[in-house]
Formats: structure tokens, C-alpha cells, sequence
């Protein structure tokens, strides 16, 4: 109830390199009573490392499983193969109907069922993922699944396996886990994206798990951190979380089509079990140092199959405007980060920045413009009517009603 837990060990006949190993998957460990993936970990089916990667299949399953194509939906797929808006709406429909089905907790019973498969893919997971010996077990594992209704779900697990490129998992020290995934299987998946980002992270931290996606190598983008009032809006920002970081991410894209930088996009998912007292600063810190564990040249303990120099660029966003921008830089600086300057836009003016709020970087400066485009045309404001599609509930959506002199129609 107060967001702290406490854990005791017994420990006999273990080596220094294994308890810290333990140590560094402790802070990480899902913790939900009567939840398949702690039981496992409770009744020793699975150690500490297998479990949070265990976690870590179940949050990607629970986004990326492609839902089953029945003859029903296939036959009306095809009726509306030229009406493209009913046909994006069909999809929508099908993948909501899929995510109320398959539950977090039921993708956790799958893994205890299944716990072989699972512990052999860790094992897979731990030397590196060898490509050919993952396409024979996978093989192997299908056939014998055969009509398994769970299949679907095994299968996504060893595309997790296949397209992690990057991770910090072996790494002691380490705030959160962080996965730089190949983004190309979005292409092939039926949830039909419009376009195939550049680059793709997920991060799962002690108490919130979050994406960063960006379109192009050189993007620039908010990270937004999310909260819930209650159990029912946080599981419903739990289900759209990826998608609304694509869109996002991908509205950036369209926004930024003037300027050499493309679009991207991070979220920040705070668990609806988190209490009161929650330090938002440090859990923009872990989500910053996580994504530095993998993007820093020549990290220790980092397993890297991309073999290419990354450059990530960070901006404010609901939750983390202020002093956010700031502390991200400076983070990034004391870990070494050779770009430390251009990580984070809305910084300081002394460490080179134009704080966001100061200067009303996506409100009063959109404002200026629109008020200049009035003049121009010889227009009076309050004589307007207008209809307005960002809401009161952000801060760019009510700046912009208190900055305004339209007659309002609908918001």
C-alpha cells in the first residue's frame, strides 16, 4: 500500500558473480500477488533472471501477438478491401476485441503452462540468440503445439527472441531493462501500420514500463509520462500504450516535415499500484539511463547485434516539461555521454537550451503565428467561431483556450 517491499533471503553455498547477478534483477521483479509469473518465481519453477525475462515476454506478447484471422473476418476483409476507413475500423475493432481477451494475467498463465519452451528460450536468450538453432527449435516447438490455441502466443515468443538487437539485461548495475528491438517485423504484422519505424525500445522499470519510437535515425520527439486516476483508465492507457506512442511518433513524423529532424516519440506507463509519494524525476531518471545503457559506445555487460552508433534526441512532453530537460541532460553527462547537449531540447539557456515553457515553445509561439496570420488578413478574433480538437485536459489543448479570443463551438 505504501510502494515499498520487502525481501529476505536465505543463501547457502553461493558465489559472489551469482548473488549479484540476483541482485541486479531484484528491483525489476514483478511482484503482483496471485500472478502466474511471481508464483513461478515463488515455487522456484524459475530463477530471478528468468522471470524478468519471463515479464518481459508477457508485456511484448501482450502488444504484438497478432490476433487470429478467422474465415469470418477474412471473408469481410475482403468486402471492404476498397473502403479503407472501414477497413482500418474493422481492424481496430478485431485487435480490442483481442486485448480484452487476452489479458496480462492469462499470457502468464500461458508462460506457467509452458515453462519448458519458455526456460529454453532463455537459454537461447542468454548466448545470443543464434539465429539457425532458434529457427529449429522454433520449428520443432510448432509442430508440436500443432492446433494448440496457444500457439499464436508461443510463436510471438520467439519473435521477441529474434528481433531484440541490443539489451542491458546482463548489466549489474542498471535502473530499468531496456530492449532495442528490430522494428521491421511491424511491417509484417496484421495490425496494419502505415509505415515501418526507424528504431524501437522497451523499457520495463520497477514500477512503469514505457517505448521510445522514432521514423528516422535523426528524430526528435517528447517523452510523455502517463498516469491513471484508477485501476479501470490505467488498464485502458495500459492497452493503447504502444499504439498511441506509434501515433504520436508518427504525427511528429508528419510535423516536422519542413526541418531535417524526422519524428519520434517516448512513453512512460506509471503502474496504477504506485503510491502517492512517487518520485516522477526518478522515473524519468531510470527511463534516461536505461536507454543510455544501450546507446552509449562500448558499454560494459551490453549485448549488441546492431553494431552501429545511435543518437538519440529527447524533448518535453506532458509530465516532463520544467526541470525534466535538465536533469536528463546532466545525466547523460555524467554517464559519459559524448552528445550530452543535443539529449534533451527545452533545457536551460546555460546548458544551451530554450525551456519549453518559458518561451511557450508549442502554444504561445503556434499563437503569435496564428494571431500574425490575422492580421495579415485583416480579421478580428472575437468575431470567429471555432472548433478546437485538442481538449482542456492537456497543457497545449488549455493554454491554447486561455490564449484565444474565438467564439468556441464545440472542443
Amino acid at each position: 500500500s505504501n510502494g515499498s517491499h520487502v525481501y529476505s533471503f536465505y543463501v547457502k553455498g553461493a558465489q559472489e558473480k551469482a548473488l549479484n547477478e540476483v541482485a541486479s534483477q531484484i528491483g525489476i521483479l514483478p511482484h503482483r500477488p496471485h500472478n502466474p509469473i511471481t508464483q513461478m518465481y515463488q515455487e522456484r519453477i524459475l530463477t530471478a533472471p528468468q522471470v524478468v525475462f519471463a515479464n518481459a515476454l508477457v508485456i511484448f506478447s501482450f502488444y504484438f501477438t497478432p490476433p487470429k484471422t478467422t474465415e469470418d473476418f477474412a471473408q469481410l476483409r475482403n468486402v471492404l478491401k476498397e473502403d479503407q476507413p472501414s477497413l482500418s475500423r474493422l481492424k481496430n475493432l478485431r485487435n480490442e476485441l483481442v486485448q480484452d481477451v487476452m489479458s496480462e494475467r492469462y499470457l502468464g498463465e500461458v508462460c506457467y503452462q509452458f515453462s519448458d519452451i519458455l526456460k529454453e528460450l532463455y537459454s537461447m536468450f542468454e548466448n545470443g540468440n543464434d539465429q539457425v538453432a532458434l529457427a529449429a527449435f522454433e520449428e520443432k516447438t510448432m509442430e508440436a503445439l500443432d492446433k494448440d490455441p496457444r500457439k499464436h502466443i508461443v510463436k510471438t515468443w520467439f519473435l521477441f527472441n529474434k528481433i531484440v538487437v541490443k539489451h542491458n539485461f546482463y548489466k549489474l548495475d542498471k535502473a530499468a531493462v531496456c530492449f532495442r528491438l528490430n522494428p521491421e517485423f511491424l511491417g509484417q504484422s496484421e495490425f496494419g501500420w502505415p509505415r515501418v519505424p526507424h528504431g524501437v525500445f522497451l523499457m520495463i522499470g520497477p514500477q512503469w514500463r514505457g517505448f521510445h519510437i522514432r521514423f528516422t535515425d535523426i528524430a526528435r520527439g517528447g517523452v510523455r509520462m502517463i498516469f491513471s486516476k484508477d485501476r479501470t483508465a490505467y488498464m485502458k492507457n495500459k492497452q493503447t500504450l504502444f499504439q498511441e506512442n506509434y501515433n504520436l511518433a508518427y504525427t511528429q513524423l508528419l510535423k516536422n516535415k519542413d526541418i531535417p529532424e524526422g519524428g519520434s516519440k517516448g512513453t512512460i506507463l506509471v503502474s496504477s499500484r504506485t503510491g502517492k509519494n512517487l518520485d516522477k524525476k526518478q522515473i524519468f531518471l531510470q527511463y534516461v539511463d536505461a536507454m543510455l545503457d544501450v546507446i552509449l559506445p562500448g558499454e560494459k555487460d551490453i549485448f549488441d547485434a546492431l553494431k552501429q552508433e545511435e543518437i538519440i534526441f529527447l524533448g518535453p512532453d506532458e509530465n516532463t516539461a520544467g526541470d525534466f530537460p535538465k536533469i536528463g541532460a546532466l545525466h547523460s553527462k555524467e554517464r559519459g555521454y559524448s552528445w550530452w547537449k543535443s539529449f534533451t531540447t527545452g533545457k536551460d539557456p546555460y546548458l544551451g537550451g530554450i525551456p519549453h515553457d518559458t518561451y511557450g515553445m508549442t502554444s504561445e509561439s503556434v499563437r503569435v503565428n496564428v494571431n500574425g496570420v490575422y492580421e495579415k488578413l485583416g480579421l478580428n478574433q472575437n468575431s470567429l467561431t471555432k472548433f478546437q480538437t485538442g481538449g482542456p485536459d492537456g497543457d497545449l489543448g488549455s493554454n491554447e483556450i486561455l490564449l484565444s479570443g474565438e467564439q468556441y463551438h464545440a472542443i
